[in-house]
């Protein structure tokens, strides 16, 4: 399929799959828009094939370092590989109908994430280079391997447009239009939005950590902060809670989480408010619960964001700490890749602190294994969370965020 050659400016002596714009010499004439290119370093040595993109910071980003076609066979075997990976040897499709496919770099098809949902099946790609006669590969393969399935085609728009990418014939090939989902996951069911979800309609990457929720939660008053479609919640509910009580900012997830408690005969109480002003009434009022679940969207897309990120990670873990009982559990978790476990942890246990609390960590979790990271990839890692049992202690110390040193993440 790739027919061209790129020469970088340097030596190949990593094995990122990333190559930035000022490290490739791009011819004049031949190298205008994105297309698949095989990849020779400073010396002549065939480094790989990848996507080339002329309109991205991002000129290169790695298929494979082997000397093959891009063709649709290419695309049957990594997904095969892929499908087999995460059925047969994780497991994922055992008490559930739904998981990730694809997770980009760390599955090795740069910038595309496939997810399947019962019968469905979303790809979304997040840069150029998937479109066209690369597109239709995909998505024969997938109805071979999944015969039967819907396939949709959803890019990410934000970062497709800073790509330069258009993706417009693709989406009209394979709409997704006003088709939704009803999934099951270990007994749970939950209706997945393809038009009005958020990514691909529903976060695979909390799977285990549900369960995990689920499974420890019977008897208790339960608040999930930020809690999206309902997915901990419900869980939560389903699984012997005595109460759950459900808080999100975004009035067409409320509203899809709704039909989720009716789908599964659960009664939860949704509230469409900003978690800060909730959890001050509620200290106010002296209202705690037994398990706060504490799930906030990525905060930071750039280091620049990283102090603003820091104070609301800090502010709202300190609140939702003040409002959990003597011995309750609070499940806390951050989706910015720009923080690290570590710093993280810190900033939990700093509002410990300052809410005059300790916390026991009973797990420090992350993603599904269906959500993978690379050593050829390691900015893939994203999720982290804390589950700890909160002891109040009644222990007063002054705010000291400073000593997080905000120049490591």
């Amino acid at each position: 399929m790739q027919q061209n050659v790129l020469e970088l400016k340097i030596y190949r002596n990593s094995c990122h799959q990333w190559v930035y714009k000022k490290m490739v010499n791009i011819p004049r004439k031949g190298f205008n828009r994105a297309m698949i290119t095989k990849v020779k370093d400073k010396a002549g040595v065939f480094a790989g094939v990848g996507i080339f993109n002329p309109n991205s910071t991002v000129a290169i980003r790695f298929l494979t370092a082997n000397d093959e076609n891009i063709d649709r066979g290419f695309f049957l075997k990594r997904l095969a590989s892929l499908k087999n990976l995460k059925e047969n040897i994780l497991g994922l499709a055992a008490g559930s109908d739904c998981y990730r496919l694809v997770h980009s770099e760390s599955d090795g098809l740069p910038g595309l994430i496939i997810d399947k949902f019962n019968d469905y099946i979303m790809i979304k790609p997040y840069c150029a280079g998937y479109g066209g006669e690369t597109m239709d590969f995909i998505a024969s393969s997938l109805e071979e391997l999944y015969p039967g399935v819907k396939i949709m085609v959803s890019p990410d728009e934000k970062s497709c447009a800073k790509d330069g990418a258009d993706y417009r014939p693709e989406i009209k090939k394979y709409p997704s239009g006003r088709a939704r989902a009803e999934i099951s996951e270990f007994g749970v069911k939950f209706a997945v939005d393809f038009e009005f979800g958020q990514k691909t309609g529903f976060f695979l990457d909390q799977k285990l950590n549900r369960r995990l929720a689920a499974s420890m939660c019977r008897g208790m008053d339960v608040l999930d902060l930020c809690c999206y479609t309902g997915g901990f919640g419900i869980s939560m509910k389903k699984a012997g809670a005595k109460s759950v009580t459900c808080i999100d900012t975004d009035p067409d997830a409320i509203t899809t989480a709704r039909k989720n408690a009716k789908i599964n005969g659960c009664e939860v109480e949704f509230l469409n408010i900003n978690v800060f002003e909730y959890l001050r009434d509620a200290l106010a009022k002296g209202k705690n619960y037994d398990f706060i679940i504490c799930d906030p969207a990525k905060l930071a897309a750039n280091k620049l964001e990283l102090p603003r990120a820091y104070r609301t990670y800090g502010d709202l873990n300190k609140l939702a700490i003040q409002c959990v009982k003597g011995d309750g559990l609070l499940f806390t978790f951050s989706c910015t890749g720009l923080v690290s476990d570590k710093i993280f942890q810190s900033i939990v246990f700093n509002s410990a602190r300052e809410a005059g609390a300790s916390l026991k960590v009973l797990a420090g979790v992350g993603p599904s294994p269906d959500h993978p990271y690379s050593s050829t990839f390691p900015e893939g890692k994203y999720l982290k969370g804390l589950l700890a049992q909160v002891e109040k202690n009644n222990y007063i110390f002054p705010k000291r965020l400073e000593e997080i040193d905000k120049t490591k993440t």
